[in-house]
């Protein structure tokens, strides 16, 4: 058999930060680990998220108050309610399933805790975010693409959280130069989980009936000059292009005058004043 010792806490129920036996725990639920090594631990008897340094097992509080509910926010501001397995993900985000709150968090490594999915009621009901619902979460892990997988343990399911990421801009708007009366057009390519939106916008205003992949305009005058940029966005949020400047200088056929004609107009006559 292996041989079994205490690295943090020292059996006794309680709160304190410290180093491995002077710190105190209250009924950890979950744990996982990242790339470093850090260890994180949930706690029911707490009601917070403690992270565990490699180097020595000095124990912190990474998120929550203490005290049960469901509020987002950073750090200690955020609240868990029986937060229970977690899992992190390349980028060192931890993600909790809480028994209690029927949601899904995630905690940044400063500590900022959102709401993945879940709406703090149980139920059974698939969706995007916080339309989807869980009972009593209990476990979870994170697949090699980063999606998620829950132990919906109210429900009798295995649920999958997958990602929308927010667009990518594959090539930008080019700035351009025209003279009046001349067409031009602008054109972005980008990529992303679908639907993807357009909006193009003219120093900063929405460009109305603007919101193909390519902005089209015709007869260009001086007004139509400025920066132009495009909103490109999907379930995830909006991502924006570089802004493309387009300027407009008069055409060279443009000038207005006037012609006087002198004479009768009567063939091989000619009167010219003196």
């Amino acid at each position: 058999g292996g041989e079994v010792g205490t690295w943090i806490g020292n059996g006794v129920a309680g709160y304190a930060e410290g180093t491995r036996t002077a710190a105190r725990l209250n009924r950890p639920a979950g744990i996982a680990i990242d790339k470093y090594d850090n260890l994180y631990v949930s706690e029911w008897g707490n009601q917070r998220i403690r992270k565990i340094s490699p180097d020595g097992g000095k124990v912190v509080t990474l998120a929550g108050s203490g005290e049960a509910g469901y509020v987002d926010g950073a750090g200690t501001a955020a609240r868990f309610n029986e937060p229970d397995d977690m899992a992190v993900d390349v980028e060192g985000n931890v993600f909790v399933v809480e028994h209690g709150n029927h949601a899904v968090r995630k905690i940044t490594a400063g500590g900022s805790v959102t709401t993945v999915a879940g709406t703090g009621q149980a139920g059974f009901a698939d969706g995007l975010g916080r339309l989807a619902k869980f009972s009593a979460p209990a476990g979870m892990g994170i697949d090699p693409s980063g999606n998620l997988i829950v132990v919906d343990s109210g429900n009798h399911s295995i649920r999958k959280i997958t990602f929308v990421r927010l667009p990518q801009i594959l090539s930008q708007p080019s700035s351009q130069a025209a003279t009046t009366g001349q067409s031009i057009r602008l054109t972005v390519t980008a990529t992303g989980e679908g639907p993807l939106t357009y909006q193009w916008r003219l120093n900063g205003a929405s460009v109305a009936g603007a919101t193909s992949p390519a902005l089209e305009l015709k007869n260009v005058q001086s007004s139509d000059a400025g920066n132009y940029a495009v909103l490109v966005s999907n379930a995830a949020g909006t991502t924006s292009s570089a802004v493309s400047a387009l300027s407009i200088a008069p055409s060279p056929y443009s000038a207005s005058g006037t012609v006087i004609a002198w004479g009768d107009n009567t063939w091989d006559q000619l009167s010219v004043p003196p």
